[in-house]
């Protein structure tokens, strides 16, 4: 029991006496009087009648909505970077993208095919911008590994949504298919007389028309032709297959890689030298898929083959950088006094 002497200023007024009925767990014990300045939020609500309830919650639903701004917010204009043109955010630091132009890239000129089907407006190039990531997922050398919340994908309870917990994956899968039943990368080289059927059965919705095409795009890919070139090797279970992480080229110079800069092959056993640090083993039939890391220099090239038709390398460690002409000064003047320091000592 709270005496009146506990209760000063706003706590003073009508007791109200709670029974052993209402409090359980931690809360049963000897009972006591609260006032109704004590009791806040749902208290205050669970002590009201059904009517007084109603009116109290739908003037907090009230409440809350006024809380809601009537205009949009808009960040301020940046103007994009005026090194390598990319689009720029309010807050981003100014040499986030290119490092202020030390960070060169070459940009190779897409091929015919895919420059018509995402720029034209026929109904077959109108389909395939509308599917693209369809497309794109069924000629991909990796997979997608996530961990989806199928509470909202359900689409007859509201707006389709895809929810992911946790980190976004992708794996490359082993060389022989299960159960005669190819994908990924197992496609370019399983069943090769067939390999159109086979990816149309794999996706039924997609047009066979623009999957011809999709096929010819890819023959000029590094990967797609080390894989190809899988189908006339007997006995593939004796070789080792490595995919390179970071193919070797410089990137401010050619931004094409050949067949030998991105995967290698050699008998189960050998080491010829080849095979470095950081490199992809792709197992011919082990149940176990390896993840391709996002700081791999092929990350990009394998998951997104329509987007990088040459295997073209993207961010990775170590990625050069073109020196400024007051750097290159620097290092010359250091390296003119050095060699002069050297003669003197002679």
């Amino acid at each position: 029991m709270i005496g009146d002497s506990e209760m000063t200023g706003v706590n003073r007024g009508p007791k109200k006496l709670i029974g052993d009925s209402e409090m359980t767990g931690v809360n049963r014990g000897p009972k006591k009087m609260i006032g109704d300045s004590e009791m806040t939020g749902v208290n205050r609500v669970a002590g009201m009648s059904n009517n007084r309830k109603r009116d109290q919650l739908k003037q907090t639903g009230r409440s809350l909505l006024e809380l809601l701004p009537l205009t949009s917010d808009i960040l301020p204009q940046v103007k994009d970077c005026s090194y390598c043109y990319a689009t720029k955010f309010h807050s981003e630091t100014s040499n986030f993208c290119c490092l202020d132009g030390r960070i060169v890239l070459v940009n190779n000129e897409l091929p015919f095919i895919m420059t018509d089907l995402l720029t034209s407006m026929s109904d077959e190039a109108k389909k395939f911008r509308t599917l693209i990531r369809t497309y794109n997922n069924l000629f991909a050398f990796t997979s997608l590994g996530v961990k989806s919340d199928c509470s909202f994908s359900k689409r007859n309870k509201g707006i389709y949504t895809f929810r992911v917990q946790g980190q976004v994956y992708h794996f490359i899968n082993d060389l022989l298919p299960e159960n005669d039943r190819a994908k990924n990368l197992q496609l370019y080289f399983h069943d090769i007389d067939n390999e159109l059927q086979n990816r149309l059965t794999a996706c039924p919705r997609l047009s066979e028309q623009v999957i011809g095409k999709c096929v010819q795009y890819v023959q000029q890919n590094p990967y797609a032709y080390f894989f190809r070139n899988l189908k006339d090797i007997p006995n593939l279970g004796d070789y080792k297959i490595i995919l390179k992480t970071i193919s070797g080229q410089d990137q401010r110079v050619y931004n094409k890689p050949e067949v030998s800069q991105v995967a290698a092959i050699w008998v189960e056993g050998e080491n010829n030298g080849e095979e470095h640090q950081r490199s992809i083993e792709v197992k011919t039939h082990s149940n176990q898929s390896k993840s391709i890391e996002y700081y791999y220099g092929c990350y990009n090239a394998l998951q997104y083959p329509l987007m990088f038709p040459f295997g073209e390398t993207g961010w990775h460690q170590g990625i050069p950088k073109k020196m400024n002409t007051l750097t290159i000064e620097k290092e010359t003047r250091l390296v003119q006094q050095t060699s002069l320091f050297l003669l003197q000592t002679l």
